[in-house]
């Protein structure tokens, strides 16, 4: 297998919101049945065993608390991950994931190829270009796209001329979809398979082909996060890991006031969230380095639609014209945050030390 070349270091700050707004627009429209489903997945959390150390380093757990949906969070004092006090266990991740009556799948489902397109357009293919900017010889990447959903990621490197690819994923009705949604696009739909997360693990274990990993908001899914970890530790044919993920920033502070609005990151399927040292730590200690770094967050846009749903609710009418001019100020607010590295997203590209 050919070595992969990087580009020099890029860090890089700030994206439109307009890019997405219109795709997350339901979270505005449909808060209140976001927010039951919610409920009803940090109920089934709560039934699970109480966590006795830190997801992220694995020592005993303790720090300061925040709460959120009348749920508890420390902030581990060891590594500074933000962890939920119930364990994200594998019979929670199956309900979560597999349950007919929570469907998280149906979230990523779009009716059209257009709507699909859209979202392929807007949110995953700026992600394959940061990507290919980083990687010289780009067309020896061989990629394995980790908890690939219905296929956004995989359809966006092909649009840009990334072709050795295959995605993974647990959940059967986002495979079939995706699919479904390849074919149509002309990717063949041998690109995506269902498999379980330990068949997943297997596969990585025994591959010689793939030296790049990417995990497009997947990674503060997984339950058995050491063992994922190792695994890609010990095949010494992966050279670049490329994530992203959600982050303890202004957003989880904005959702811990606001308890009647969905929240995007804290609550339903995110147990626990990553900072920028918690997140670099657990990859340190498993033999990756950080590359390049992109941050931009939706936190401002965050705090405007809890603002506007709840001021919805009270009828308060005539504070929406302070509202709609707060919009018009989100990307200028945001990339305040971004700058400083507090936003409530990162992209990284780690390469093997």
């Amino acid at each position: 297998m050919a070595k992969l070349i990087l580009n020099k270091k890029i860090i890089k700050y700030g994206k439109k919101i307009e890019d997405i707004k219109n795709i997350k627009k339901d979270f505005l429209l449909k808060n209140d049945i976001f927010l039951r489903n919610q409920l009803l997945k940090n109920k089934i959390y709560k039934n699970q065993p109480k966590r006795k150390k830190c997801k992220n380093c694995e020592q005993r757990l303790t720090g300061e608390k925040i709460k959120v949906q009348n749920i508890e969070y420390i902030y581990c004092n060891k590594c500074d991950h933000l962890n939920g006090i119930y364990q994200d266990t594998e019979r929670f991740i199956e309900t979560i994931y597999k349950t007919k009556s929570i469907n998280y799948s149906k979230n990523y489902f779009e009716s059209e190829k257009k709507n699909y397109l859209k979202r392929v357009k807007n949110i995953y293919k700026p992600k394959a270009e940061f990507l290919k900017s980083n990687i010289k010889n780009y067309n020896k990447l061989n990629i394995l796209d980790f908890g690939a959903g219905s296929g956004y990621f995989l359809a966006a490197l092909k649009e840009v001329k990334i072709n050795n690819f295959l995605g993974l994923e647990i959940s059967n009705d986002q495979v079939s979809y995706g699919k479904n949604m390849l074919k149509k696009i002309h990717i063949s739909t041998e690109k995506l398979k269902c498999l379980s997360f330990e068949n997943s693990l297997k596969l990585i274990n025994k591959s010689n082909n793939f030296n790049c990993i990417t995990l497009m908001g997947v990674l503060e899914h997984i339950s058995q996060l050491s063992k994922f970890m190792k695994t890609l530790k010990n095949n010494k044919k992966i050279k670049i890991i490329y994530l992203v993920v959600p982050l303890f920033s202004l957003t989880a502070v904005i959702e811990s006031v606001f308890p009647k609005i969905f929240n995007r990151h804290l609550g339903g399927s995110h147990t626990h969230l990553f900072t920028e040292n918690s997140l670099k730590y657990l990859f340190k200690k498993n033999g990756f380095h950080p590359h390049s770094e992109w941050w931009f967050g939706q936190d401002f846009n965050d705090l405007a639609r809890s603002l506007e749903v709840t001021s919805k609710k009270f009828k308060n009418i005539a504070s929406e014209k302070v509202i709609s001019q707060i919009q018009n100020l989100i990307d200028d607010f945001q990339i305040v945050l971004d700058k400083k590295k507090l936003s409530s997203e990162v992209h990284i590209i780690f390469s093997r030390k």
